[in-house]
């Protein structure tokens, strides 16, 4: 999941807060807070020239959380747990081969979700 946290903010999905019932005019603001992001340094008083942001870290872990939020649904064979920006996937089980295979499994459920939700 840190790939995610580097992804650029035009590609998350600005959409998934209406969906959580957020009013429109809320996730325009959203979406024009995320977008066309500009960064620079004021070291001493001396101003570096502005650059866009085109990776980096999301805003804030509630907007993180609410992208997440619906993952735990696609698993079929494992576990999750999600801790701010840690997720673990796993599978209790005494043979090594099953723990394999439905992680395997599920990696690819994720691996989907992954294509659909942040394209």
């Amino acid at each position: 999941m840190c790939q995610w946290l580097n992804m650029h903010p035009s590609s998350l999905p600005i959409n998934k807060l209406a969906q959580y019932g957020l009013a429109n005019c809320a996730v325009e603001w959203f979406r024009n807070y995320l977008s066309d992001r500009l960064q620079g340094t004021d070291y001493k008083g001396c101003l570096s020239a502005q650059k866009v942001v085109s990776h980096g870290v999301l805003q804030g872990p509630l907007l993180f959380v609410i992208y997440l939020n619906n993952l735990p649904q696609v698993l079929m064979n494992t576990k999750i747990s999600l801790y701010a920006d840690d997720t673990a996937v796993y599978h209790e089980s005494d043979d090594v081969l099953e723990t394999q295979i439905m992680l395997q499994q599920d990696m690819e459920l994720i691996t989907n979700w992954m294509r659909v939700n942040y394209r």
